[in-house]
């Protein structure tokens, strides 16, 4: 079955259609072409539970991919586990 989502990684971009915060595909390309995958809100309305939806969303395709390998069966790393539940829930440097 193949998957119809964007594939990660994902990740925040502040000024998306220049006043919108959003969730883009993460690529090493250098010709500047971004792929939106979701708006999460207009920058000056973007709080914390924006930023907090905004960590959840972008970790997206990571955890799919663990999630996946363990019904695939392989035997999970709980250290990874535990960096992506950070990566997803820790708080902005400000």
């Amino acid at each position: 079955m193949k998957n119809r989502h964007t594939p990660g990684p994902w990740k925040i971009m502040h000024g998306i259609y220049s006043d919108q915060i959003g969730i883009i595909q993460e690529t090493d390309q250098l010709d500047n072409m971004i792929t939106p995958v979701c708006l999460i809100s207009p920058a000056d309305k973007y709080d914390e539970t924006d930023a907090a939806n905004a960590r959840l969303i972008a970790t997206a395709p990571e955890m799919y991919k663990f999630i996946k390998g363990i019904a695939d069966g392989y035997q999970p790393d709980p250290a990874y586990a535990k960096m992506l539940i950070t990566k997803a829930t820790k708080t902005e440097e400000k």
